[in-house]
């Protein structure tokens, strides 16, 4: 029996059940909407051989008819077709053809279409709220887990589904966006445009290898330092402790006041945190790896998405990330403070600009909602949890040898990939 697969799709349903398709249309109207296109035309406009998609026309008794869909009801992927994502507003405003229909979920429960006069009539509403693309929202399907080690390692992967406005725990369809935007990202922040190039970068992120290592050698230096009481570490024990694991490593003098000014950057987020509520004032992270295993889970759904695996080992793979972050955190609390420090310190710089503010309101929604996977999905949800790379570490002032060493500012300095 059908149901409705998001919320998204719980609202069309009423409307439609009260025959109200203006209501319906409004619904829509907010939002996107979905088309299914030639996978030919998506590569195509990825490596800029081509300009526009073919739209999927249909014609019957002398009608056009254009399928779209919302994003519970995305398609399972195929080898021959992926989904384009456009907003209502700008598809119905620039379609000029009269004879022309969209159809919306066609053959579910929730079907409706739209003549180009009821177009019209929507977009001459007078105060009508103008559609935009959705960021910024927690989306579940009913379609997909919500408990156990597949849902686990997909809600590791929340924050982003969340800051882009998709369904957080799917593999049927695994879009942030569409096609040739998760194509482009692939090839622009992440330099990926082969099955080996990406199985190379899930490579780095699974080590936890991807976030700048001068972090983590202040996290592990700060912790063994304090131990309980690293937060109120002094400043100055730490960084003379750093200056001392530095002395005779031939580390240039600019490398070596970029990572003070990193220590710094770390104990003013720290305290930004406090403030927000988000940590208490006994709390410190100890490691962002997390922001690494949250990646790697998206790009393994932007890997399936380009057909560089299948969707067994997608959800293989996605698994394995749930399990690095237990086996490195304690809790959803623990592992988002980790996600959130390796990405303000990736982008934000200092600035407290909108990248901290977007990560700031992630983790509130997905501290705060009901239906947030922190909510419905325990931590430790499995057992036999493959201990992490950082967490397996032996202890010591900081886990990293002198050989290690020699090339860790060089690889600062070279740049990493991603977002």
């Amino acid at each position: 029996m059908w149901q409705p697969p998001t919320d998204l799709e719980q609202q069309l349903h009423a409307a439609k059940s009260r025959g109200d398709l203006a209501s319906y249309q409004r619904i829509v109207g907010l939002g996107e909407v979905y088309l299914k296109v030639p996978k030919s035309d998506g590569d195509a406009l990825v490596d800029g051989t081509g300009e526009a998609y073919s739209l999927p026309l249909r014609k019957e008794l002398g009608r056009q008819f254009l399928d779209v869909c919302t994003i519970g009801e995305l398609d399972e992927l195929d080898d021959d077709w992926v989904m384009f994502c456009a907003q209502w507003e700008n598809l119905a405003s620039n379609d000029s053809h009269r004879a022309r229909w969209f159809v919306v979920n066609r053959g579910t429960p929730i079907e409706a279409a739209f003549s180009h006069d009821m177009i019209q009539d929507w977009l001459s509403e007078p105060g009508r709220p103008p559609g935009r693309f959705v960021h910024d929202k927690l989306i579940t399907t009913g379609r997909g887990p919500t408990r156990g080690p597949l849902a686990h390692g997909l809600a590791c992967g929340a924050h982003l589904a969340v800051s882009n406005g998709v369904v957080w725990n799917s593999t049927i369809n695994t879009y942030c966006g569409d096609y040739t935007a998760d194509m482009q990202r692939l090839r622009d922040d992440w330099g990926i445009e082969s099955a080996d190039a990406w199985s190379q970068q899930l490579g780095y992120l699974f080590e936890a290898d991807n976030s700048d290592p001068a972090i983590q050698v202040l996290l592990s230096m700060r912790r063994h330092l304090g131990g309980p009481a690293a937060a109120s570490l002094p400043v100055k024990v730490w960084r003379n402790e750093f200056l001392t694991w530095a002395r005779g490593k031939e580390i240039p003098q600019d490398a070596l006041e970029e990572t003070i000014d990193l220590m710094g950057m770390i104990l003013e987020y720290e305290a930004a945190f406090r403030d927000a509520e988000m940590m208490t004032g006994d709390e410190v992270v100890d490691t962002v790896a997390g922001y690494d295993y949250g990646r790697a889970v998206n790009v393994i759904r932007w890997g399936l998405a380009a057909r560089y695996c299948d969707r067994a080992a997608a959800e293989r793979l996605i698994t394995q990330a749930g399990e690095l972050s237990q086996a490195t955190y304690g809790s959803w609390h623990e592992y988002s403070l980790g996600y959130a420090l390796g990405r303000v310190l990736r982008f934000d710089e200092g600035a407290f600009g909108s990248c901290y503010r977007d990560t700031l309101n992630t983790h509130d929604i997905l501290a705060t909602e009901s239906a947030s996977p922190w909510k419905t999905t325990k931590w430790q949800s499995h057992a036999d949890v493959r201990r992490a790379p950082v967490a397996s570490q032996p202890a010591g002032r900081v886990a990293m040898t002198d050989e290690q060493a020699e090339g860790f500012f060089a690889r600062r300095a070279a740049g990493l990939p991603g977002q």
